[in-house]
């Protein structure tokens, strides 16, 4: 979800779980005291699960990054990404140009670990430092 907020921003991960936790706060809360003021029966409401949170997030979160949400909660995901090469300048305008020579790779695993490939168009954040192992600077 830390991926997600980045994207869409946290203020939108903080509405999709607030109307996820109003939608759902009386189902089968048939001895809370503020259910009583409730409009729905308890009887009425399922039990919330995973589906009906996907279903909240969606509901906040721009078509074009859905995919965050699927990869997330409805398939098993994995990446491989590598740097093969990375050459990098000082510019006059004082700021880094890296560029980068990547392999990435995206699968799909089922419930037995059999890996599928997937087309990759996914949006992947990547940092630039400098300096020894464990005595990195970011650039």
């Amino acid at each position: 979800m830390y991926t997600l907020a980045d994207y869409i921003g946290e203020d939108k991960i903080d509405n999709a779980l607030r109307n996820f936790l109003m939608q759902y706060r009386y189902a089968n809360a048939n001895n809370q005291v503020d259910a009583a003021n409730s409009s729905h029966s308890a009887a009425d409401q399922p039990y919330p699960d995973t589906r009906m949170l996907v279903d909240a997030l969606y509901a906040q979160t721009p078509a074009e990054l859905r995919y965050l949400i699927d990869d997330g909660f409805n398939r098993i995901v994995l990446y491989d990404n590598k740097a093969i090469s990375a050459i990098s300048y000082w510019t006059p305008a004082g700021k880094y140009q890296v560029i980068l020579n990547v392999q990435v790779r995206k699968v799909q695993a089922d419930g037995n670990g059999v890996e599928s490939p997937m087309p990759l168009a996914d949006y992947i954040d990547i940092g630039v430092f400098s300096g020894q192992k464990d005595d990195e600077k970011p650039l």
